[in-house]
Parts: structure tokens; sequence; C-alpha cells
């Protein structure tokens, strides 16, 4: 009797602790001013379309999918099998919300392409629908920004309930201290738009990522001054090594070739610290 009492109170008080770390579990949230919003959005925009906006409606003619707005937000075709997330649905219900979408984009159900492939995308490219999407897309891309915002968040806080406590706050301080500063806080969300989170099997080489979560976790402690610098070497590191194991000899030849054009990425947010903000 008193060694099953005894049992029943070392099970509460392990529920105990274990409901007091889940109360304790940090989490990542802030906010950006309208300006600040619209400066990442700019560069955002920059980074995936050069300015140009027959670019918010493109189809790599590499790719099984068409990609939309300032993120290049990807809408997968029926019966394609991709390892990525399909975004572009999530980001139409979200800034449709403020600024709803065309009538013809919004009426679709399911929402799924139009298009069977890239050859009768490109056709349409010059349509009335397709000038009507990039219409709302330019007039949006604030809004866009703001949804990487909000899928930057979620995604993140839904992936640090899964690591240590230690980890945890590891990483929240990390980021706390990166989005004091809107250039930094620009290279979180570029960067986890560019290379995603990292938290997927699929896109790992030898079980190792490169993604946005990977980089700060491999991160070593940081101050507020060396914050940015510390993230891009980090990212170097981590791109690298993704290069040096892609499964096939191909892959990495091609990979190894990219690597200047990650690299010049990573290091245009430390250029923005030496210009007027």
């Amino acid at each position: 009797m008193i060694k099953g009492i005894q049992q029943l109170v070392l099970a509460l008080s392990l529920l105990s602790v274990s409901i007091a770390t889940l109360a304790d579990s940090p989490k990542i949230q802030f906010h950006l001013s309208g300006a600040d919003l619209h400066w990442i959005a700019e560069r955002i925009t920059f980074n995936e379309t050069a300015n140009k906006p027959e670019n918010l409606t493109f189809w790599n003619a590499k790719e099984l999918f068409p990609s939309f707005g300032i993120g290049h937000f990807i809408w997968i075709p029926k019966g394609v099998k991709v390892p990525y997330e399909q975004t572009f649905p999530q980001m139409v219900k979200f800034v449709s919300k403020t600024v709803p979408a065309p009538n013809w984009l919004s009426s679709l159900k399911p929402m799924m392409p139009p298009w069977v492939n890239r050859e009768s995308f490109e056709k349409e490219q010059n349509s009335n629908k397709m000038k009507a999407l990039r219409h709302w897309l330019l007039e949006t891309k604030d809004d866009q920004a703001a949804f990487i915002l909000h899928r930057f968040q979620l995604k993140l806080n839904e992936a640090l309930a899964k690591l240590s406590i230690t980890d945890q706050w590891k990483v929240k301080e990390t980021v706390e201290l990166m989005a004091a500063h809107k250039v930094s806080t620009y290279a979180l969300l570029d960067y986890f738009n560019f290379k995603g989170l990292g938290n997927n099997s699929k896109e790992q080489y030898e079980g190792k990522g490169w993604g946005l979560l990977d980089v700060l976790m491999a991160m070593p402690s940081v101050s507020k001054h060396s914050r940015l610098e510390v993230f891009v070497a980090t990212a170097k590191d981590l791109l690298k090594r993704r290069a040096m194991h892609a499964p096939t000899q191909k892959q990495r030849d091609i990979e190894q070739k990219w690597l200047a054009g990650w690299y010049h990425r990573l290091d245009s947010y430390l250029k923005l610290t030496t210009k007027p903000l």
C-alpha cells in the first residue's frame, strides 16, 4: 500500500514538472512597423524577382510547378510529387483577408493550378487573368511580407516545441537578438523564405540540413553586435557542407556552382549594415 502511494506521488510530481515545462516553453513572436515591413518586402521582392513584374508569375523550366509573388510561393499541380510545402494557396488566403484576390483565383474549387504544364502556363502570361494576378501581387507586396513573417513565426514555434528546453531558449535568444534590428530581421525572414526552416528530412543530405533552424542551432553564442556576422558565417558553412554531401557527383558539381550565388545573397545582408537605412 505504502509503495503504491509512493509511486503515485512520484508520478504526480513528474506530471507537475512536465506541465510546468510546457508552460515555460518559449514562444517566438515579434512585430514589425509598417515602414520596416515595407523595407523588408522591397528587398525580398528584389531577391526573388529582380523587381521585374513578369517574374511575379513564373515557372522555371527546371521545376515541376509555377511560383508566384515576392516570395516565389509555390503552387503544385495535381499529381505532381515534390518534397516541398505548397505555400501559394496559404498566401492567397492570408492576403485576401486584407485585399481580395482576383475573382478567377478565389473561385477555384479546389484551389489548384489551372494549367496542365509549363507550356500552357507560358501561353497565358499575357492573358487578362494573369495580368490581374500580377496587378494584385504588385499591390500586396507588404501583405505578402506579413505572410512570410506570420509563417516564419508559426513554423519556428512548431519546431521549437520539439526541441529540448535548452535548445528552445538558445534559439529564442538568438532570434530575439537578431529581431532587434531590421537588417538582421530581414536576414532571418529572407533566409527562411530562401532555404526553408530545415526540419524536413526530405531536404537533408546524410541527415544534415541547411535551413534556418539548422543555422540557428549551429550558431555559437552571439552578442547584439555580432549577430548578423555569425549568422552569415554559419549559414555559409552549412551550405558548403550541403554542396559537399549532395547524393551524386553530378549534384555536387551543380551545387558547387550554386554556392557563389548563395554566398552573394548572404553577403548582401552584411552590405546593408554599411549603408544608410
